[in-house]
């Protein structure tokens, strides 16, 4: 964790390698959290696996999830449904999430293109950052896998 904070700064997202709606998951604004951030990984999630999922801070305003279908021919949206976490648990979600027009189809033209040789039904998460939608997202291949994905 030492050489990820070092590499990619602070504040760092710690995840456990298995969780549920963020469990387990923590910031470490400074290399003093990291001890606490470690363990809590370890404890909370669903196996501790001694890993962790070290991710840079990115300051969002909105986290949203975008349920899809891809077919042979096109890509079907469900409206965006946003999120409220605190503390790293998921605590509401809404549907639909108001978004401008401009984010809602830069969402969409990410997971399409991230997404072009699918033919499943899928759900993808965002977080949107003031007018424009961030470039890290995870796209979940329902009853599949989980990918994180990097668009950088």
């Amino acid at each position: 964790l030492e050489s990820a904070g070092k590499k990619l700064g602070f504040p760092l997202v710690i995840k456990p390698l298995m969780s549920s709606s963020g469990k387990g998951q923590s910031v470490a604004r400074t290399a003093a959290d990291l001890s606490a951030s470690w363990k809590l990984s370890q404890e909370a999630g669903r196996a501790g696996a001694g890993r962790v999922i070290a991710e840079e801070f990115i300051p969002f305003d909105s986290e949203i999830t975008l349920l899809t279908i891809r077919t042979q021919d096109k890509t079907l949206f469900c409206d965006p449904i946003g999120h409220k976490q605190k503390d790293g648990d998921y605590i509401e979600s809404w549907q639909p999430h108001p978004m401008s027009t401009k984010q809602l189809e830069e969402a969409k033209h990410i997971v399409e293109i991230r997404t072009a040789e699918t033919r499943i039904f899928f759900r993808s998460e965002l977080i949107a950052e003031l007018n424009r939608i961030s470039l890290r997202y995870k796209i979940e291949l329902k009853n599949t896998c989980i990918r994180s994905l990097s668009a950088c």
